[in-house]
């Protein structure tokens, strides 16, 4: 696993509170066979790493850096998150196959480890307990966000 990117000590307004955090019940087996099957991408800051629009199925956790997440809105472009080193992007598309629908931007130099649908398909196959971790725990994560998003109504 690599070196923090799972550490879950974090402060409760961490990217992983209300039950935002994923994949801490993996034993090391099960982490070796999902880091198999991860893909490490490298973007320098300013880069867009996914683009709203894109048709993309790649989930990809953040091993390193920071992020913001930029979409278009009724009152224009607008940020709907600053995220650090373990937080989640593109689950939405991963989940539901539909198109990008915000841009995430490299605010610093960032590192991920994505995980394309085919990918995930494998290990559904051949891992089922390790995607079926992976499947509701991001679920969790969309749930959590949604709850603070009605508390902020």
């Amino acid at each position: 696993m690599a070196p923090g990117l799972f550490d879950y000590d974090r402060p409760d307004d961490a990217p992983f509170a209300d039950g935002e955090r994923i994949l801490s019940g993996l034993t090391d087996g099960e982490w070796r066979d999902l880091e198999s099957r991860l893909e490490r991408r490298r973007y320098p800051a300013g880069v867009v790493i996914l683009r709203a629009g894109e048709d993309d199925r790649a989930l990809h956790v953040i091993a390193s850096g920071r992020v913001e997440v930029l979409a278009e809105g009724r009152r224009g472009r607008r940020r709907l998150a600053v995220l650090d080193e373990g937080a989640v992007i593109g689950e939405m598309s991963f989940l539901d196959g539909r198109r990008r629908s915000a841009d995430v931007v490299a605010l610093t130099d960032v590192e991920t480890l994505s995980l394309g649908f085919d990918r995930f398909l494998q290990l559904s196959a051949w891992r089922p307990r390790i995607a079926l971790s992976l499947a509701l725990d991001l679920g969790r994560a969309l749930a959590g966000r949604l709850r603070r998003s009605n508390r902020d109504v």
